[in-house]
């Protein structure tokens, strides 16, 4: 872990200059005026709190390595994470930054994100040339992704040191996140960008820390290619209980499921869900069932018996869903944790993913409930990551007769993002990354 006196030198030299670096910079042709005195004390001020956030964004995306890969690996390998090479990385960090800076809808949170995320790619894209300034070259293989974190952010503190000691030489330099938005040093002194005891910059770091968290574990899971979507015959029958791809499931008559929404079918004390069909073949899994809660109020009703269910049992996954007037209508699937993937014709063989796993993953239960405030993702980007081939093939959406109205839906954002801020850009751009 990163110690206090590395962390107070780098401190000092922010505040004194006292790193002497030479940073190339872009001749434009028509240069702007000098800065001011009070432009450059801005400027230094802005550039100060930039370093602050580095260092803060780089302790958090160490202790979050060490999380995701003990949690996927298992601890004994928890320091043992790969080397993801600088392209990656790369775009590992700028998409969180972006993504910092579209949440925040503050300009100075944004030229904050641009101003890390164009060192970023600077020393990236133009590694010879940064690793004249900053001695290191991350062009090289390291040997683990730690020491990549590592010196990514030695390579962005040299280069806000050199801002830092000059800004008006470095005034006019551009600093940009492809696809994005871009900005100059100049700009800093317009501005005042929160520093670390502002809840500003603490919210800054919070959003980056969730969606590099991301962007790591979506990679790692797809690459270990353990998980699966499947539909779970709850049907009786010769097939009950037996596992089926969700495109297969909809070959033999599709998955929906559908019961009147009244007192009858969901009030309370009735038995709503259940996961009889898994238990079928492993009746030593754990016997999960949610009643409903209310005869007045169909709807919390129906969702407070799902949630109970999900906390009972959180490798189930209900998507889409549709209430309307007269029924709803669920299609429930379950993830599987297996590198055995399950065969055309389906299986009784059902290794449900471990329950703990899931509650460290998911946010929410896919019902408006947040069940996990530090998880990784909302189950609805689940669906978008790539983890499990087999994701694409759940329905968007439910089948219902034309004479019922529709009167809520899984798609709402209340229920897809629970407890979220995030605008209708992030989600869009979020939608787009997980699709990478």
């Amino acid at each position: 872990m990163f110690n206090c006196c590395m962390k107070n030198t780098t401190i000092d030299n922010l505040r004194e200059g006292i790193t002497q670096l030479k940073l190339k910079t872009v001749v434009h042709s028509n240069p702007s005026p000098d800065l001011t005195a009070d432009e450059i004390a801005k400027i230094k001020d802005n550039l100060f709190n930039c370093g602050d956030f580095n260092f803060m964004t780089y302790t958090l995306q160490e202790e979050t390595i060490m999380d995701v890969y003990g949690t996927l690996k298992g601890e004994q390998f928890k320091k043992d994470a790969e080397d993801p090479h600088k392209n990656d990385w790369s775009r590992y960090l700028c998409d969180a930054l972006e993504i910092v800076g579209i949440a925040s809808e503050q300009p100075e949170i944004e030229i904050l994100a641009i101003v890390i995320g164009g060192i970023i790619e600077y020393v990236t894209e133009d590694s010879e040339e940064a690793s004249e300034i900053t001695q290191i070259n991350l062009n090289a293989e390291f040997t683990k992704e730690l020491e990549r974190n590592k010196q990514t952010y030695n390579s962005i503190t040299q280069i806000l040191n050199a801002m830092h000691q000059d800004p008006n030489k470095y005034r006019d330099k551009e600093l940009k996140i492809t696809g994005y938005k871009t900005c100059v040093l100049r700009d800093l002194a317009k501005m005042d960008i929160p520093d670390k005891m502002d809840p500003a910059f603490s919210t800054a770091t919070d959003n980056h820390d969730r969606a590099f968290r991301k962007q790591i574990t979506i990679t790692e899971m797809k690459k270990m290619k353990f998980w699966e979507m499947c539909f779970i015959q709850d049907s009786q029958g010769d097939q009950f209980g037996s596992a089926y791809k969700p495109h297969e499931a909809g070959i033999r008559g599709g998955v929906q499921r559908s019961r009147l929404f009244n007192k009858d079918y969901v009030g309370n004390g009735v038995r709503v869900i259940s996961n009889d069909e898994v238990r079928h073949y492993h009746p030593e899994y754990v016997k999960a069932e949610g009643f409903g809660t209310s005869n007045d109020d169909m709807t919390k009703s129906w969702i407070e018996a799902n949630k109970s269910f999900v906390e009972q049992f959180p490798a189930a996954f209900t998507y889409p869903w549709t209430v309307t007037n007269v029924s709803v209508y669920t299609c429930r699937f379950y993830i599987l944790n297996t590198y055995d993937k399950v065969p055309d014709g389906g299986t009784a063989n059902t290794p449900i993913a471990n329950g703990e796993f899931m509650k460290w993953l998911f946010i929410d239960d896919g019902f408006g409930n947040i069940t996990n405030s530090d998880g990784v993702m909302y189950r609805y980007d689940f669906l978008l990551s790539g983890i499990t081939d087999n994701a694409p093939y759940i329905p968007s959406s439910n089948m219902f007769p034309g004479s019922e109205t529709e009167v809520l839906k899984s798609s709402d954002d209340k229920y897809k993002y629970p407890g979220s801020v995030i605008t209708k850009k992030l989600k869009i751009l979020n939608k787009k990354k997980l699709r990478k």
